[in-house]
């Protein structure tokens, strides 16, 4: 409950100084996406994850600016049900920054409630956890735009059940983020993403790899661009005891979405702007599928 308060403060922040502000910006995804996923036991389907993102941000003097952003997922079966995977779950969070010629640098407050399939015991009916985060971009030129996250993910103190003890906590983990422009038109964008730390009741040390390439479409006469991608996503979990056996999953997904602009979003900061790893995957398939 801390972390969300906390990150409604700042997300209020970003919408309470309109004097000092000179720009409104901002951008609205819905996104579908089918996956399969696969690890050592039974934890085996397809399903389908329907996804909302939003975020709306206020450019000041001096090239500061501020933003707040919403995310929410929720997975329903079309196949074989993924039985613990991700329930749903959503994503507050706020970010300040500043621009800096070619370079833009920020810091990231996130916090996050996941409802997954938990197979060891009911435990809570949500995950809580909070994320802290440094990102920044760089412009090599018109059409490269590149981009880091280094953050940690936390643990809800309140969490004391199994279920919030069994997924990941104490989570150091990297992102990066490139953004071709092709033409005015079309543009590739890929993402990577790295985290280890601990979950299982600090027991054990999970891992996640994550990879996707995007090609995106924006149309010349609307603010609305399309898109479609391909993501691979692995996770180990490493017991300490080395008789015991290691566990390992993977989602594999391809989405397709669009998303509606207003501002100075697609050149500005639309492009320069680092997105946040998929913290609910994350957080469910530690919570329940890797378990």
């Amino acid at each position: 409950m801390t972390q969300r308060i906390c990150a409604a403060a700042a997300l209020a922040a970003c919408m309470t100084t309109p004097a000092l502000a000179q720009d409104w910006y901002g951008a609205v995804d819905v996104t579908l996406d089918s996956f399969e996923m696969d690890d050592d036991g039974e934890d085996e389907g397809n399903s389908m994850e329907f996804g909302g993102h939003g975020f709306a941000g206020l450019t000041f003097a001096e090239d500061w600016y501020a933003e707040g952003e919403l995310s929410f997922a929720s997975v329903f079966s079309i196949d074989t049900p993924v039985q613990r995977g991700l329930r749903d779950g959503e994503v507050l969070s706020g970010r300040v920054g500043k621009t800096l010629g070619a370079l833009s640098l920020e810091g990231i407050l996130a916090t996050m409630s996941v409802v997954s399939g938990n197979n060891d015991a009911p435990g809570l009916p949500e995950v809580e956890r909070t994320v802290i985060a440094g990102a920044g971009t760089y412009r090599f030129d018109e059409n490269i735009v590149g981009g880091l996250l280094i953050g940690r993910l936390e643990g809800d103190e309140f969490s004391d059940g199994p279920s919030g003890l069994d997924a990941f906590d104490g989570f150091n983990h990297l992102a990066a983020h490139v953004d071709y422009r092709l033409n005015d038109e079309w543009s590739i964008i890929g993402s990577f993403a790295y985290g280890t730390g601990d979950m299982d009741f600090d027991r054990d040390t999970g891992s996640v790899r994550h990879l996707a390439v995007e090609a995106r479409y924006a149309f010349s006469r609307r603010p609305i661009d399309a898109y479609v991608g391909l993501a691979d996503t692995r996770f180990w979990q490493q017991d300490p005891d080395e008789s015991a056996d290691n566990d390992e999953a993977s989602r594999v997904s391809l989405f397709a979405g669009v998303r509606w602009t207003f501002g100075d979003i697609r050149d500005g900061r639309g492009r320069a702007r680092m997105p946040l790893p998929d913290y609910l995957t994350w957080i469910a398939v530690s919570d329940g599928t890797l378990e």
